[in-house]
C-alpha cells in the first residue's frame, strides 16, 4: 500500500474500487530485501565480466544493471533487488554459426549459468531474421552446448534479377535466441553472417 508522504511502498493491504474504463498503477515489491543491495550489485557486476570474457550477449543485462543503479540512487532498494536478481538468475548465451566437416552450417549456443556452469537440460529455441518466423528447438550435442541445423526451409529465397531466379539467402544474419531451465531464463541478440548459401 503507498504511503502519501513518499509515494513508496509499504507493507499492507488495500482496497481498490475502479469506475469503467478506469486504471491504477499497482506496485507490488517482494516480502523481503537483502538488507545490503550493494552486495547483490557488486555480485551483477563480476557475473557480467564473466559473461563478457566467453562472449555472452549481455546488452539485456546491462541494460537492468544501469537501471537497478538509478533505483538505487533513488532509495528503491526492491527495485534494484528486483532488477540485478535478473541477472544473479538468469542464464549467459554465447551465439554463433558454425560449419561441420560435412559442410553443414549450424547454430551453435553455449548456456551458462552465472556461477560460469554449463547449463544442461535446458530447452533453447532460435529464430533467424530473416527467416519464416519458426522457432528452432536447439539439441544439446555436449553439456552447455546446443545446435540446430540451418536448412533452406528457415530461410527466404531471394530474387536474383541478374539470373532472373530466386536464390536461397545469404548475408547478415540475426540470431535470436532464449533458454530456459526452471525458474530461469536467457535471452541473446546476435547479428552474423551467412557466408554460403544453402543448397
Amino acid at each position: 500500500m503507498p504511503s502519501e508522504a513518499s509515494g513508496k511502498p509499504k507493507p499492507g493491504t488495500a482496497t481498490l474500487t475502479l469506475k469503467g474504463a478506469g486504471s491504477a498503477l499497482i506496485w507490488m515489491t517482494p516480502g523481503a530485501v537483502p538488507a545490503d543491495i550493494g552486495k547483490q550489485l557488486k555480485l551483477s557486476r563480476e557475473i557480467l565480466d564473466r559473461w563478457v570474457e566467453w562472449g555472452v550477449d549481455v546488452e539485456t543485462y546491462r541494460a537492468c544493471l544501469s537501471e537497478a543503479d538509478t533505483a538505487r540512487s533513488a532509495g528503491l532498494d526492491a527495485k534494484a533487488h528486483a532488477l540485478s536478481a535478473r541477472i544473479v538468475n538468469g542464464l549467459g548465451i554465447n551465439a554463433s554459426l558454425v560449419e561441420n566437416a560435412s559442410g553443414v552450417s549450424k547454430i551453435r549456443a553455449s548456456v551458462f549459468d552465472s556461477s560460469g556452469k554449463p547449463v544442461s537440460g535446458a530447452s533453447v529455441i532460435c529464430r533467424l531474421v530473416p527467416g519464416k518466423f519458426h522457432w528452432l528447438s536447439l539439441e544439446e550435442p555436449a553439456p552447455g552446448i546446443y545446435e540446430g541445423e540451418i536448412t533452406k526451409e528457415n530461410l527466404p529465397d531471394l530474387y536474383n534479377p541478374g539470373k532472373g531466379c530466386y536464390e536461397p539467402y545469404s548475408g547478415p544474419l540475426r540470431l535470436i535466441v532464449h533458454s530456459s531451465q526452471g525458474g530461469q531464463d536467457g535471452f541473446c541478440l546476435r547479428t552474423l553472417s551467412l557466408e554460403k548459401r544453402i543448397p
